[in-house]
């Protein structure tokens, strides 16, 4: 083992949080699970928690939408 993980642990979870907020700020739902799904190939598991979590909000959130046009 060269350590060459830990190396770029902090960039790619820098990259990562980049894409996230990203996703977030475009309503994308895959792009969010896509994010936590990353997160938690670092190990970063609260992160990708939070991650799940607000993409099912976003679920919610949209089905709330289109109920309300619904009427």
């Amino acid at each position: 083992d060269t350590g060459t993980p830990q190396v770029f642990a902090p960039r790619a979870r820098r990259a990562y949080l980049t894409a996230l907020l990203r996703a977030r700020r475009q309503a994308s739902h895959d792009g969010v699970l896509a994010a936590a799904a990353a997160f938690g190939r670092l190990g970063d598991h609260e992160i990708e928690q939070q991650a799940k979590s607000a993409a099912a909000k976003m679920v919610i959130r949209a089905d709330a939408r289109r109920r309300a046009r619904a009427f």
